[in-house]
């Protein structure tokens, strides 16, 4: 394409299914994270048991250390999750008891050995958020 800047407001992303299925703001994106976080969307014992679910993906098992359990993760000392489709990725996360919700958006492809822009960015700019709140 050339460099050539297109506007894809109108694209439809069904094929993706649920994961294209939506779309929102980053204020709406915030309030989601939220909810699945602080237990707004699931009942009290529902969502202990999601939390507790969470099962460190990788022999550090520290605080910060990436976990998945029922439909959330770990990610960068918060919780939520990421999600990339060709020309696009996310990460948005939460930690309720901080305080603290970030949301990265990125419209650029995952990298040639599959990583996310958004997650990349995470990486890097939530260890100083997380230190300043400490």
């Amino acid at each position: 394409m050339d460099g050539e800047v297109v506007d894809v407001t109108d694209f439809n992303l069904s094929w993706a299914s649920g994961a294209g299925a939506g779309y929102s703001t980053a204020a709406g994106v915030a309030d989601w994270a939220e909810a699945l976080t602080g237990g707004r969307l699931l009942r009290k014992e529902t969502q202990k048991l999601r939390m507790n679910s969470i099962v460190p993906m990788t022999e550090d098992a520290g605080p910060i250390a990436p976990g998945y359990g029922l439909g959330i993760a770990r990610i960068a000392g918060l919780y939520g999750h990421n999600r990339q489709l060709p020309g696009y990725n996310s990460y948005l996360g939460s930690d309720p008891s901080r305080a603290l919700t970030v949301v990265i958006w990125v419209n650029l492809a995952p990298n040639a050995a599959g990583e996310s822009p958004a997650q990349k960015i995470a990486d890097k700019v939530l260890p100083l958020l997380l230190e300043q709140g400490s």
